[in-house]
């Protein structure tokens, strides 16, 4: 796998509430930092929407960072999809989509990186046999991220109803 290939990341989990019960969670730009540990925490821009804006802090033992983020796709109680730093060239595109189940709705939580620069490039750049295996961990640490976000939204929405 190599950069250039755009690997994607997606877990799914069914949870036994409607597609309207999830979405304002699913929205909430903030939500992953309370499960994850890379998000520090996100703010919105704008009033969330097609085009709307907003920025995330990130940090890892390596760095910190901030970056914003352009919603790409957003219909309501089915799809938020939103880009990092660029629409024309992003360097990743993360995106929520529920379907509707037999017991309530399948979340669909999918992340896929982008060609632009990010905070690898210069790990591989330096060493390009190295990429592989820079990829395969970066993707990995996505992977348990996204299913801790999964896993703590279905926490809350059980919870709180």
């Amino acid at each position: 796998m190599r950069q250039i290939d755009q690997p994607v990341v997606e877990v799914s989990l069914a949870i036994a509430k409607s597609p309207s019960d999830i979405w304002p969670h699913v929205i909430d730009v903030s939500l992953p930092a309370r499960y994850e540990t890379e998000l520090a925490g996100a703010e919105w821009l704008d009033i969330p929407g097609l085009g709307a804006r907003f920025t995330g802090h990130s940090r890892n033992p390596r760095a910190e960072w901030s970056t914003t983020c352009f919603v790409t796709a957003f219909t309501v109680n089915e799809v938020f999809e939103y880009v990092v730093e660029s629409v024309e060239a992003p360097v990743a595109t993360w995106r929520y989509s529920l379907s509707p189940a037999a017991e309530g709705t399948t979340v669909t939580f999918r992340a896929q990186l982008g060609l632009a620069r990010n905070g690898m490039s210069h790990l591989y750049e330096n060493d390009p046999e190295a990429e592989d295996r820079i990829l395969t961990r970066r993707l990995e640490e996505w992977r348990k991220n996204m299913t801790r976000t999964l896993e703590g939204l279905k926490s809350l929405v059980t919870e709180s109803y």
